[in-house]
This record gives structure tokens, sequence and C-alpha cells, in this order.
């Protein structure tokens, strides 16, 4: 005789036994289901990560923002449209990418602070003319930032502008790793109408200066005038410029001053006036190949050298190629 325990036991093994087969057909069916569902092309997402992310209690990683992201390397890459986002990215490990425009530094908001920028003073002795000029103009300052590039990223289409005549565009102080590329920088009366006639335009700051810096490229630069000269380097070790133009400046072309390893290569210097056309002090291991200087001219009658350089600098000028300049070759390489 089958006692009530044993009854019941029988009746719930026979519930079980039922439902694990009907739970094998229904997992029979749904592959078979999903199977037929793939063959026509569908297809099934794996929650495994998603489930055991939440029950971990993580947030899955949002997808990264392309115009703001880090390499492997750690370096930020940012892509920028204004000039307040530039002021602001100013730093080190950082590759800011510019979008075709004109930024002029003059418009950078005050109220956005950026340890590595500053504004410089610029004095000098004689107002050359009271109109459009100012004693307190100010030349943006960088200092202290490593691994810093800005390029352009349209060649022909970023311009980067200041209308302080009295001021250089921009300024590096004690930078290393330093990368300018595809940048036309310049003075912005010098792109109006002028642009083309020195004459006309006269300003008394430079295009860019660098002090104290080591290991500093500029590639596919445009540097206009009517800045004095292209670029002045003050005691900077390892200074390259390449591929680059530097036109309608109003004192020279470039200068350096207590520098060495200075390399001036495939570059074009044309429509400038001059009065010392390359100044060269205390510099070693300079050299200048394959460059192109056409249509260049004594400023006044303060001109002095072509090339001035002292007896404590080695500069050497290699496959140059000159046209309609108020100099020859012996002027710039000797006899």
């Amino acid at each position: 005789m089958i006692n009530k325990v044993s009854f019941f036991l029988l009746i719930a093994v026979v519930v079980a036994c039922s439902d694990d087969q009907k739970h094998a057909n229904d997992s029979a069916e749904e592959k078979n289901r999903k199977s037929e569902e793939l063959d026509a092309g569908a297809t099934y997402r794996d929650d495994s990560t998603a489930s055991q992310a939440y029950f971990e209690d993580e947030t899955p990683e949002p997808p990264p923002d392309p115009h703001h992201y880090y390499d492997e390397n750690g370096v930020l890459n940012v892509f920028v449209d204004n000039v307040d986002s530039l002021y602001a990215h100013l730093q080190s490990n950082t590759h800011i990418y510019l979008e075709s425009g004109t930024y002029y530094l003059d418009d950078i908001d005050s109220s956005i602070a950026n340890p590595y920028a500053s504004w410089q003073v610029v004095l000098f002795d004689e107002i050359i003319d009271d109109s459009g000029w100012d004693k307190d103009d100010q030349t943006l300052l960088i200092t202290g930032v490593e691994n810093l590039e800005i390029s352009g990223m349209d060649e022909y289409g970023v311009e980067i502008l200041t209308r302080k005549l009295s001021a250089s565009v921009l300024a590096f102080q004690s930078c290393k790793n330093l990368v300018l590329k595809s940048l036309s920088l310049g003075h912005e009366n010098a792109t109006l109408d002028n642009k083309d006639d020195p004459w006309v335009s006269y300003c008394s700051g430079e295009v860019l200066e660098f002090f104290d810096c080591m290991h500093v490229e500029l590639s596919y630069m445009d540097l206009f005038g009517c800045g004095t000269r292209g670029f002045l380097a003050h005691r900077c070790i390892g200074f390259n410029v390449e591929e680059s133009k530097i036109h309608h400046c109003t004192y020279g072309a470039f200068g350096l001053f207590d520098s060495k390893n200075v390399s001036i290569f495939n570059c074009t210097l044309e429509d400038n006036l001059y009065r010392d056309f390359i100044e060269i002090e205390n510099s070693q291991a300079v050299s200048m190949e394959y460059c192109f200087l056409a249509n260049n001219m004594q400023a006044d009658q303060y001109t002095e050298h072509v090339l001035s350089i002292d007896s404590t600098s080695s500069f050497t000028v290699s496959d140059i190629r000159y046209e309609a300049n108020e100099f020859g070759p012996a002027d710039l390489e000797g006899e």
C-alpha cells in the first residue's frame, strides 16, 4: 500500500520530468527557430558582457569623441575651430588640429585661464606711426610646454593673425618638442590689399619668436609681414625649418642668436625688404640648403648686410637658387 507521502513524492517526480521534457522541447524549438532566422540573415546580440557589467555594477564606457581623444601615447588630440579653444588647449602632450579659418589672437576671451599662456608687453623706444600703434601692445607667449603640435587641417586655409603692429604674432619660451605645421601667420594689415606691397605696411613686431627652446620644427609654414622678420630664435637648440615660405617682411628673413643645430631646408624667401637679410650671432651648426631666394630688396639707406654673421658663428649654404634680388650668391655664400 502506498501511503500519502509516497504518493505525493511520486506526483512531484512526474511533474518535474514533464517540465524538463517541456523545456527541452522548447529549447530545441528555439534553436531551430534561431537557426532558420540566421540562415535568413538575422543577428543576435551576446548579452554576456552587458550582463556581467550589470552584476559587477560597471557602466560601459561611452564611445570616444572623434574631436577630443587620447592616442596610445597619451597625447591629447583635439580638433578646434575657434581661437578660444585654441588658447585653452595650449599645453603639454597635445596635438591641436585647426580647422580652416582665421584665428585672431586679439579676440581671445580674457576670462579663459591657461597657466602656460600669458600676454607679454612689447616695449620699444620709438613709435613709427601714432595711428594704430600702442606702446602696450602685447604678444601671446607660450611658456614651459613639451610635446605640443599645432597643425592646420588645410595646408593653405588656416591663418593665425594679430592686429597689433608692434607685437609679434606668437612667441614661445622654454618649450621642448614643439611642432608648427601648415599654418599661415602674420599681421592683419598685411592681409589686406597692401599685402603685396611691403612699403605700405609697417610693423615693429616679428612673426614668430622663440626663447630657450629645444627641438623645434616648422614645416609648410607661411610667415608673412609686415612683420619685421619671419622668425627669431634666441638660445635655441635643434631648430628645423622646412618647406616653408617667408615673405613681405620689412627688416629681413630671420635671425639666430646664441643657438645651435639649426637647419633651413627647401624654403622660399621672397619679396622681403631687409636691413640685415639674415642675422646670425654666436650660433653654431647653422645650415641653409635647397632654398629659393627671389625679389628681396634693401629696405632703405640704413641697410647694412645681406648676411650679418659674427666670428663665433658657423653657417653653411648649398644649392641655393637666386632670382631678381638686390644681392647675389657672393653676398650670402662668399667668394
